[in-house]
C-alpha cells in the first residue's frame, strides 16, 4: 500500500503519482512538469529523445523514444542526455527497463502490473511454475516489501495457479476487490485471516487478527450487525468530518488544539461529504450497533476494546453525531432524533 501511495499504478507504468492523476485528468506531463522540449541540449546528444515533446509518463512510449535511437532496456537517461529526465532528476540513473515498459518487461521486472493475471502470465511465459517466488527467481527483495519475496506465484490468486480463494491473492490491495473474493466464499466483515487460513497472514502475523472490514470496503462499513461496520460510525465519521486539531490535555497528540480551538469548525469539516453522511447515519442505525454489533465486538482480537461503546447506549452516540455535527455548522443536516432515552444510565445522567 505504501508503494500505491507513493506511485500512482496505471496498466504498465510506475511514475509519481500527480503526474498519472494529471494524465488521467487529459493533461499532458509538460502541463504539470514544464515543457519537456524546453530544456538546452548537450554535443552530440539525440535531440529526438532528450528535446521529445513526449507524455514521459507513457512507459511505452517513452521506451519506444529510447529504442528508437538505438539505445537498449539497460540504458539510462544521463547516458546520452545532459539534462535532468523531464520527469525529475530521480529518474535520472533508472534502467529503461524500470519504467515498466511492455518492450522491456521481463519476470523480474514490472512487479507494479495491476493485475494478478497479467503477472502470472509474464512469469508463466517466461518459463517459471506456480511455485516460483521472487526471491528465487530474481534474487532481491521483492519491491513490494520483504514480506513478499518468498511467496509463491499461486498466491497472487491468478486463474492460470488455481484461481482467486479466500486464502490466495495477500497482493489484492484494492479494498473493494479483496472484501468481494471474501465474502463471495462465505466469510464476513469480521472474518480475520487466522481464522479463515489458519496460518500467519503473507503481509505478517501483525495482520492475524485484523477484520477484513478494517480494510476499508464499501460492503462493511454500513452492516451494522458487525463489529467492524457499528466500528465504523467513529472511523467514517472522523474520514468524513475532519478535526482541525486534537483536544488531548496532556498535549501528547501530533495536531494540539490551542487554548479555547475547537476540534473542528465549519472550514474544516462544512462540507457536503460530511454533511451527506451525517443524513445517512439513523436512530436505527445507533441501536442496531449498540444492541448487536459492538456487543460482538468482544469476539474480536483487534477491536475487543470497542464493546464497551454497547454498554453506553444509543445517547452517548447520539450526542457525539450532534456536538460533531454543530461544530461543523451542519446541524441541519443530521438525521438522528433529539429523543434522550432517560431508561438508560446514560440518559438519566445526563439530566
Amino acid at each position: 500500500r505504501a508503494l500505491q501511495m507513493e506511485f500512482g499504478m496505471m496498466g504498465s507504468s510506475i511514475w509519481p503519482r500527480h503526474l498519472l492523476l494529471a494524465a488521467m485528468a487529459g493533461r499532458a506531463a509538460s502541463d504539470v512538469i514544464g515543457d519537456v522540449g524546453s530544456f538546452e541540449g548537450g554535443s552530440g546528444e539525440p535531440i529526438e529523445l532528450c528535446h521529445a515533446q513526449l507524455d514521459w509518463v507513457d512507459a511505452d512510449a517513452s521506451c519506444a523514444a529510447f529504442l528508437n535511437v538505438g539505445l537498449n532496456c539497460t540504458s539510462t537517461w544521463t547516458e546520452v542526455c545532459s539534462t535532468d529526465h523531464p520527469l525529475g532528476s530521480d529518474y535520472n540513473d533508472a534502467p529503461l527497463s524500470a519504467s515498466g515498459c511492455s518492450q522491456c518487461a521481463t519476470t523480474c521486472s514490472g512487479p507494479h502490473l495491476s493485475t494478478a493475471e497479467q503477472l502470472c502470465e509474464r512469469w508463466l511465459d517466461d518459463g517459471h511454475a506456480c511455485n516460483s517466488t521472487w526471491a528465487t527467481v530474481c534474487g532481491t527483495g521483492h519491491p513490494l516489501g520483504d514480506n513478499f519475496s518468498d511467496a509463491p506465484l499461486s498466491d497472487y490468486g491468478c486463474s492460470q495457479c488455481g484461481g482467486n480463494t479466500t486464502c490466495s491473492g495477500p497482493h489484492v490491495y484494492n479494498p473493494e476487490q479483496l472484501c468481494e473474493r471474501w465474502l463471495a466464499e462465505g466469510e464476513t466483515c469480521d472474518s480475520t485471516w487466522l481464522e479463515a487460513c489458519g496460518s500467519d497472514h503473507p503481509g505478517g502475523s501483525q495482520y492475524n487478527e485484523w477484520p477484513l472490514g478494517l480494510n476499508g470496503c464499501s460492503p462493511c462499513q454500513g452492516d451494522y450487525t458487525t463489529c467492524v461496520g457499528a466500528y465504523s460510525l467513529i472511523t467514517e465519521l472522523e474520514t468524513k468530518c475532519p478535526r482541525g486539531c486534537e483536544d488531548c490535555e496532556d498535549g501528547n497528540c501530533d495536531n494540539p488544539c490551542a487554548d479555547d480551538q475547537p476540534e473542528r469548525t465549519a472550514a474544516t469539516c462544512g462540507t457536503d461529504e460530511c454533511g451527506d453522511y451525517l443524513a445517512s447515519v439513523t436512530d436505527e442505525d445507533l441501536s442496531t450497533a449498540v444492541e448487536v454489533g459492538y456487543p460482538s465486538c468482544v469476539n474480536s482480537t483487534a477491536l475487543s476494546s470497542v464493546a464497551s461503546y454497547g454498554s453506553m447506549g444509543t445517547f452517548y452516540l447520539n450526542q457525539y453525531y450532534r456536538s460533531v455535527a454543530r461544530e461543523c455548522e451542519l446541524s441541519d443536516r443530521l438525521a438522528l432524533s433529539t429523543d434522550i432515552d432517560y431508561t438508560t444510565c446514560v440518559g438519566a445522567y445526563s439530566l
